[in-house]
């Protein structure tokens, strides 16, 4: 489910960018940001929507990855796996 709405989402955050450009550019440029968050931003921009999602969603794989395993190290192996 999570990878799910990730995509979705996705889908909906780069359609509605590319109907609204204008109005963001302007939004994003009056608010004041740090400038860790303003270099996230404009490292995710310079990559592209494509890159974006892919980072996204390794982390989204990784985190799942990692939670797989520390619950096997809780709860001990499963029945068939090797």
């Amino acid at each position: 489910m999570t990878i799910s709405y990730f995509t979705v989402g996705a889908v909906l955050e780069e359609q509605a960018g590319d109907s609204d450009a204008g109005e963001r550019g302007g939004t994003v440029e009056q608010a004041p940001l740090s400038p860790l968050l303003r270099a996230a931003i404009d490292a995710f921009d310079e990559a592209g929507p494509d890159a974006a999602f892919e980072q996204g969603l390794a982390v989204i794989v990784d985190g799942l990855a990692k939670r797989r395993l520390v619950v096997r190290n809780v709860e001990g192996p499963r029945k068939g796996d090797d």
